[in-house]
């Protein structure tokens, strides 16, 4: 689990906040509300962009940044699947109705590598 940034689109103007976000290979996963703006969002433009990674204690941390298709995900496999404890303080268990998962599939990924300050890109179609 790593703190993002996650954008989507708003009145086709960029919106971006901080989520949490759990991967599985190279798929993100961001638990949220059912009924939160991100979702209504997502709904209506499935572009999305993810910036996890860099610090401000050192200025050379590797960071990626994601441009994917995201997709709202409300199946118990995967709200089993990226459920963890803390959540409890926000849903009463991975079944509540109002939890769902948005789930991004990436299309580029960008990696700054820390030693060469150069972009890594790789397109994954």
């Amino acid at each position: 689990m790593r703190l993002a940034s996650l954008a989507t689109m708003k009145d086709k103007k960029p919106w971006a906040r901080f989520v949490v976000s759990y991967n599985d290979g190279l798929t993100l996963y961001i638990s949220t509300y059912a009924s939160s703006r991100k979702v209504k969002q997502v709904e209506k433009n499935p572009n999305v962009h993810v910036t996890i990674g860099g610090s401000l204690e050192n200025l050379k941390a590797p960071y990626v940044q994601i441009a994917g298709c995201a997709t709202i995900r409300n199946d118990a496999k995967i709200r089993r699947k990226c459920w963890h404890n803390y959540m409890k303080e926000y849903y009463s268990g991975p079944d509540d109705p109002e939890y769902a998962v948005i789930e991004v599939k990436p299309q580029i990924i960008e990696y700054m590598d820390s030693e060469t300050h150069k972009p890594l890109i790789y397109k994954t179609r």
